[in-house]
């Protein structure tokens, strides 16, 4: 009988059932206060993001030139960062249905006479340069050079 009324007296769980609702309140309190300011965090995040990119859709004309001085602008002082960024950029230009080998994986070239990135197809057969569809077959593969080179003439220029 002893120790049923002990038990019976014993109020240390009872702190405990106190700290399981208080928890959940905060938790509760926590989960609402996310949820009524996510949409502005989203908001102000997507403005600085359209910040960010506003100068560079302006003036982008897709010749080579205007990806090396984004690159430049972006690093000045890092050469391999700036061509990095130039790259990258040139990746999230490319056409629908063409890529610029957005895993650095093989050498991506400028033609040579108007100065834009070819893009190849997903499937090899065509390039897009400029806008505009040509043939695999019938580029003439002496008419580019490799963007790399490319840039890298363009740095030692602009410095």
């Amino acid at each position: 009988m002893k120790v049923l009324n002990c038990f019976k007296t014993d109020e240390s769980g009872a702190v405990t059932v106190d700290w399981v609702v208080m928890t959940s309140a905060v938790v509760g309190i926590s989960i609402a206060v996310i949820v009524l300011i996510s949409g502005g965090v989203r908001e102000a995040s997507n403005n600085i993001l359209v910040g960010l990119n506003i100068g560079w859709n302006n003036s982008s004309d897709g010749n080579a030139e205007s990806y090396f001085d984004f690159g430049i602008a972006a690093y000045p002082d890092d050469q391999r960062e700036a061509w990095l960024s130039a790259r990258l950029e040139v990746d999230t230009d490319a056409p629908s249905g063409y890529n610029y080998d957005p895993n650095f994986t093989t050498t991506r070239y400028i033609d040579d006479s108007s100065g834009n990135p070819i893009y190849i197809s997903d499937d090899g057969a065509t390039y897009s340069i400029g806008g505009e569809i040509i043939s695999v077959a019938d580029y003439e593969a002496s008419d580019s050079t490799s963007f790399k080179n490319t840039f890298d003439e363009y740095w030692d220029q602009s410095q």
